[in-house]
């Protein structure tokens, strides 16, 4: 007898950002797909780092609330996300984007100051890789973090897409 397989329900939102595809199952969401990432290399990308085998459906229904609440963002009506989410990620992986996930709508840290917020003052290398995979961007604002020099640093999106994000949230840097 096979085990039981997860459902995850997918659904695509249009934002100003480009379309973005999201994935929950009945725990929380459990990923975010910037326009970068269509819809195949995104199930791909689920098996492999995060649920290994399950089923999905496309699901507007399911995903309400987060459908709501990230198109809301859009539309500069909401700041902070405070529905349920399912991190499968590494134990230190897991502090840097609890981490994250509490730097306030509009302000930025750089991955050294992240680094020392967790305990692991040597280790804003390491804080860098585990954002780069964080599996829910946007939701997780990684774009909020940046290198002490000033410059944007790296994201999933490409740059073109976190310095619009911080743009959008009012960030002014020297960069912008």
């Amino acid at each position: 007898m096979s085990p039981i397989k997860e459902y995850l329900y997918i659904s695509r939102i249009i934002t100003p950002l480009g379309p973005i595809y999201i994935a929950s199952c009945n725990e929380g969401l459990v990923a975010v797909a910037l326009p970068t990432l269509r819809i195949p290399a995104f199930k791909l990308r689920l098996k492999n780092e995060i649920f290994g085998d399950f089923l999905w459906q496309e699901n507007d229904i399911k995903n309400k609330i987060y459908i709501d609440a990230i198109k809301k963002y859009f539309n500069k009506e909401l700041k902070n996300f405070d529905f349920p989410i399912l991190l499968k990620v590494p134990d230190f992986s897991k502090k840097v984007l609890q981490y994250v996930r509490q730097i306030p709508y509009g302000e930025v840290r750089t991955y050294k100051e992240v680094a020392k917020a967790i305990g692991e003052p040597n280790s804003a290398r390491a804080v860098g890789m585990a954002l780069i995979k964080n599996p829910l961007p946007i939701v997780i604002p990684c774009h909020r973090v940046i290198k002490s020099n000033g410059e944007l640093g790296g994201y999933q999106g490409g740059i073109g897409s976190k310095k619009w994000l911080l743009k959008f949230e009012g960030v002014k840097l020297p960069i912008l």
